[in-house]
């Protein structure tokens, strides 16, 4: 138990310049990190295909329906047309060319968002490092969101990395925009939607909730003017993302640009971690460490030999003693490995006597 979780430091106001001077490292890595994939987000371009423009942007008409107002504006004039082919000719050319010009209006496409973005067809596709990797690209349109996510996990996250560590923080952190990053693709599952998903604010959010917990009463300015505790400032937050998503279950098409369910994911995450005293660096410890357990029993049961059958009545030799009575370690080993694996019990009495002879002789060794 760090400073931090004595109940005489609950009501410090931490956040900014807590704890000892400077960055720690991992908020630190973390920015530096989110600001050079944005970077590379604003450099790394390409001009849209004409099939991006069409599938993604909703102001483009689909074919058909230009088609046919277009053949209708034509008919509609002084001279009816009565060449039906040659007038569908002409409005699917029509169509192309204004596809064409609005490939050319459309703002290029992020290689790297592209990449990294959160997509719910391409993660159920296998491209499930998405899940992750989405929380590490902002809209390159604009630097507020960026901004103001990177503002919050230094505001709120500095005296939570030194009150859990290094290792901690960034498993809590990581945590965070994965099962925020999960709650957006439930939706989109639960919806049939799939609208592309980017930013650090689930991750955030679970940074926010767990400071708050901590610090409940620690009054921080809005826009430097207006004064509010942090337990008002989170539950502000969870009406204003409750709200649409509320009404998304319900079945009503809500369009506002931000991904409300995974901020819920990320308070709610934060809010979990610290009311059941979670701590993620023991579990991935005992998962490395069970890893290993299971790695070694494959090797070991790669080492046990398998003995050839006996001639006379076709069975798998059971005796421990060889032709001259000597004690057979490798049928000892295979019998020990068995019982790791399914328990004494499960022997038959037969493979117990050799069990038997075998600690018998080695306590004459002893002796």
């Amino acid at each position: 138990m760090g400073i931090y979780d004595r109940n005489y430091f609950q009501g410090s106001s931490g956040g900014w310049g807590s704890g000892p001077s400077g960055w720690p490292p991992v908020i630190k890595s973390i920015v530096l990190i989110n600001i050079g994939v944005f970077i590379a987000q604003l450099m790394i371009t390409r001009p849209p295909t004409i099939e991006e423009v069409r599938d993604n942007s909703y102001g483009i008409e689909k074919e058909y329906d230009f088609v046919e107002a277009y053949i209708e504006d034509l008919q509609s004039g002084d001279e009816v047309r009565s060449d039906a082919a040659e007038l569908r000719r002409e409005a699917e050319l029509a169509y192309h060319e204004y596809l064409a010009d609005m490939v050319i209006a459309s703002p290029r496409v992020s290689v790297i968002q592209s990449w990294l973005q959160l997509d719910t067809e391409k993660v159920m596709k296998g491209q499930i490092w998405r899940i992750l990797t989405s929380a590490f690209c902002h809209d390159r349109h604009g630097l507020f969101h960026i901004l103001f996510n990177m503002l919050g996990l230094i505001w709120f996250g500095i005296a939570l990395e030194y009150m859990y560590g290094q290792r901690e923080f960034l498993l809590f952190y990581l945590t965070a925009a994965i099962l925020s990053g999960l709650a957006y693709v439930g939706l989109d599952l639960w919806s049939g939607e799939s609208v592309p998903a980017i930013g650090a604010s689930g991750a955030v959010m679970g940074v926010l909730m767990l400071y708050t917990c901590h610090y409940p009463n620690h009054t921080i300015r809005i826009w430097f003017l207006f004064p509010i505790e942090m337990r008002w400032l989170v539950l502000l937050y969870v009406a204003f993302d409750l709200h649409p998503l509320l009404l998304q279950l319900a079945g009503d098409q809500v369009q506002t640009g931000v991904a409300h369910v995974a901020h819920l994911g990320g308070l709610a995450f934060g809010f979990i971690y610290w009311n059941q005293r979670l701590r993620l660096a023991p579990i991935l410890d005992s998962v490395q460490k069970l890893d290993l357990a299971n790695l070694l029993r494959r090797k070991m049961n790669s080492n046990v030999k398998l003995h050839s059958p006996d001639p006379g009545n076709g069975r798998m030799r059971a005796s421990a003693t060889d032709d001259t009575g000597s004690l057979d370690q490798d049928r000892v080993d295979e019998l020990l490995i068995k019982i790791t694996e399914v328990g004494r019990d499960n022997l038959t009495e037969e493979e117990l006597g050799i069990l038997r002879q075998a600690s018998e002789r080695l306590r004459q060794k002893k002796k």
